[in-house]
């Protein structure tokens, strides 16, 4: 039976103090959230119901042997921790201010490329982002001529499913009508479905805000026009949600503007925005004259973090880096990959990260700023010079799934993946693309060898061409990856 956080068997109260506050101390640097005082006891509970779900049960001590369930184990307690209720067009204040104020000046300053690009972090089941889409869709009045993309990110596996299918219940719309609008929900039996117009302009991916990189042009966290962060900085620490938001202020473009929480808004530190009190919310507005900020490859948050196993310290950068959001096989896949890989080499936290091809660095720049069509032109010119460039090819992968094409971007992957059968972070991104696809069988094999490509790799060795991402991060996301889809 798992340990009781009142009175566990088997333990001396010091021991499980040990016990505790060895847990509490992996749970704030893997979420970055605040269990000091009270708090713990709120953690040992949610831990206490996580581990009660396992068959066969498991106590506190063993959770730190569980390596290979582990992360998926730390994912569940998360979600324990976080409210996952949402509702259509919650704050009506917020919905009127972007639909009055925020979204009409999107819409003009980019008439001439009508494109919009948003991101919705903490997206839970998905209402935040579709109800931004909708509002979208009511000023452009269904216009198909414009690219609308909403990326919703969140650390709940479970959330991002539900989102993913677009089914809500009447609880859902418990403060608004627009179930009732045929042109954004379908009735079906007792409950509603997005409509696959709206739906299409919306893509979920799994993130974590402290263990994972962005600004990345590889999982659509770059250049943005809008980023709406309710009610997500209230599990934080203060210095987490200062360096969170340094960075959103950087996923930006010029002119990008950011919505937080109601009870957030006095406590964040905005340094580096203009804030602007509308008479229903406050927004912060990267300036228009910012200069641009996008460094060669993307870095994880700089916070505190236990030292990877196998090392001792800590570092000051996170003990994992992230993967974006691709995936799957090359197009000679029939044959297994060599099994040979390069040897692990460890590598410190202070290493470098590899410089990126000049062309490639001009497609980043161009989408810092938001410039999509010419960012693809600039892409478009590096691949027919270097058509061998790897990481031009998954470049391309990256902005196709941004724009909803995910057949453009399993070939991008495939042509990648023939240059280098060998790339498990390919193969990762494949299996994802694959499952969205709902190829199952498809997306298993490719994860199965991103698996194999990863054994005897050296948790902090960065990924090849993998923007920031270390073999240990990318080993957790597949193994929450494998579990999904269990």
């Amino acid at each position: 039976m798992p340990h009781s956080s009142s009175n566990p068997p088997h333990a001396s109260v010091q021991s499980t103090q040990i016990v505790q506050t060895d847990l509490r101390r992996l749970f704030e640097d893997e979420t970055g959230m605040d269990f000091s005082g009270a708090r713990q006891a709120r953690l040992m509970h949610a831990i206490d119901r996580v581990l009660a779900r396992r068959r066969p049960q498991v106590s506190w001590e063993a959770f730190a042997l569980l390596a290979p369930e582990r992360p998926r184990l730390l994912e569940e307690v998360t979600a324990e921790l976080t409210v996952g209720e949402s509702f259509f067009m919650r704050n009506e204040g917020h919905m009127q201010a972007l639909s009055n104020r925020v979204l009409p000046a999107l819409i003009e300053e980019n008439a001439d490329k009508q494109t919009l690009r948003m991101w919705s972090c903490g997206c839970a089941a998905g209402e935040e982002p579709y109800s931004l889409a909708i509002l979208v869709d009511q000023l452009l009045e269904g216009d198909p001529a414009w690219n609308v993309s909403i990326l919703g990110t969140d650390l709940n596996p479970a959330f991002l499913q539900k989102a993913s299918t677009g089914l809500y219940r009447p609880w859902s719309f418990r403060q608004t009508t627009i179930c009732q609008d045929a042109r954004y929900f379908i009735p079906e039996k007792q409950a509603f479905r997005v409509q696959p117009r709206i739906q299409r302009s919306v893509r979920f991916n799994y993130l974590n805000l402290v263990k994972d990189v962005y600004p990345s042009p590889l999982n659509g966290t770059l250049g943005l026009d809008l980023i709406l962060f309710r009610n997500v900085a209230i599990y934080f620490k203060p210095e987490v949600t200062a360096e969170i938001l340094a960075r959103l202020r950087m996923a930006l473009r010029p002119g990008g503007w950011l919505l937080l929480g109601e009870t957030e808004v006095s406590n964040a530190a905005t340094d580096g925005f203009e804030v602007h009190r509308l008479p229903q919310a406050t927004f912060f507005r990267k300036p228009m004259d910012a200069a641009v900020e996008v460094s060669p490859i993307g870095a994880p948050l700089r916070v505190r973090v236990a030292g990877a196993p196998g090392r001792s310290g800590s570092s000051d950068l996170p003990e994992w880096y992230h993967t974006p959001e691709w995936c799957e096989l090359p197009f000679a896949a029939q044959s297994e990959p060599e099994t040979a890989t390069k040897p692990a080499v460890p590598v410190q936290s202070n290493v470098p990260l590899p410089a990126v091809n000049g062309s490639l660095q001009k497609v980043r720049e161009l989408l810092s700023v938001a410039d999509l069509q010419g960012a693809q032109r600039a892409l478009g010119d590096c691949l027919r010079r270097e058509p061998l460039l790897i990481e031009a090819h998954l470049l391309q992968a990256g902005l196709a799934e941004d724009q909803g094409h995910l057949d453009i971007a399993e070939q991008a992957y495939r042509r990648a993946l023939y240059l280098d059968r060998n790339h498990a972070l390919t193969h990762f991104h494949l299996a994802m693309i694959q499952q969205k696809q709902g190829q199952q069988a498809e997306s298993d094999r490719s994860l199965g060898i991103a698996m194999k490509l990863m054994d005897g790799r050296d948790p902090a060795e960065l990924v090849e061409y993998g923007d920031g991402v270390c073999y240990g991060r990318l080993r957790e996301l597949a193994l929450l990856l494998q579990g999904a889809s269990a």
